[in-house]
């Protein structure tokens, strides 16, 4: 995140793990469901969280509500990785391996 205080892991079971860095422990999993999730990316402010999942769709978390958020689909075959736009987080950059990339608003 941001700060520098949270990294993610991600588990070809589902599982997504946030870690606190300063005292290297996991503080929160989340279970995205029975496809792989493959990438995940905060946004600036370090309160969403975009998962790229096995299932091609992204799946958007807010960390601090602990909620998904949202669920994109448009992809026909699974999400290999997530990014947001490093500026202002108006867009979302999605790769799968359905050979293409997405750009959502």
């Amino acid at each position: 995140n941001k700060k520098g205080d949270t990294i993610v892991s991600c588990d070809s079971d589902g599982i997504v793990k946030l870690w606190d860095v300063r005292v290297v422990s996991e503080y929160l999993q989340i279970d995205t469901g029975q496809h792989p999730a493959n990438a995940a990316c905060f946004d600036r402010s370090g309160k969403v969280l975009a998962i790229a999942s096995g299932d091609a769709s992204i799946k958007t978390f807010n960390v601090e509500d602990r909620v998904f958020v949202a669920n994109l689909e448009g992809h026909d075959d699974s999400v290999q990785d997530v990014c947001f736009e490093p500026t202002s987080d108006k867009y979302l950059l999605s790769a799968s391996s359905d050979a293409t990339f997405a750009l959502w608003s």
